[in-house]
């Protein structure tokens, strides 16, 4: 299995990963409007289609109103079904956590989960934020308790975090 870093994602691929989406991403995130990666990781045998994504940006976060926090933020996580079972979301999160790129950019990974993956998470190095999260949604903060925010890091010392876009 190959993994390979893009910019961009051809429309090709988006379809090839994503046109199942609304029976694979959970139910908990219907109605949510979610940030889009800046860049991409997808993972392909030689030759063929991608047969996983994984999605990331860096985005500033304030601590308890006032402290200004960067991380990377992962998401659109996804395996085609046919792929499910090879580990390839672990290949493709070792990847991300040692690549040059994304270690540039901050120290810490953060990504949002509904609570039902709470513990597939801790298995790449994740802990849960213990305190109150807000994000926007159509340019308004608010929160939600079908998500817990994860961190990978250095640890947020603070009890509460404010995101001003969309989650990730």
């Amino acid at each position: 299995m190959n993994i390979q870093f893009s910019e961009s994602i051809s429309e090709e691929d988006d379809t090839h990963l994503f046109h199942w989406r609304d029976q694979v991403f959970p139910i908990e995130s219907k109605g949510i409007k979610w940030s889009q990666p800046t860049w991409h990781l997808l993972a392909a045998n030689e030759g063929e289609q991608p047969s996983a994504h994984l999605g990331y940006g860096f985005y500033s976060i304030k601590l308890d109103g006032y402290q200004r926090v960067t991380v990377v933020g992962v998401g659109d996580v996804v395996v085609r079904p046919e792929a499910q079972g090879k580990r390839i979301p672990s290949l493709l999160f070792d990847y991300l956590h040692h690549s040059e790129h994304a270690t540039s950019l901050t120290e810490t990974f953060a990504l949002f989960c509904p609570h039902r993956l709470e513990s597939y998470y801790q298995q790449h190095g994740y802990k849960r934020f213990e305190g109150c999260v807000s994000f926007f949604q159509n340019n308004i903060a608010t929160s939600t308790d079908k998500f817990v925010l994860m961190y990978r890091g250095k640890p947020f010392a603070g009890r509460a975090i404010a995101i001003e876009c969309e989650p990730w």
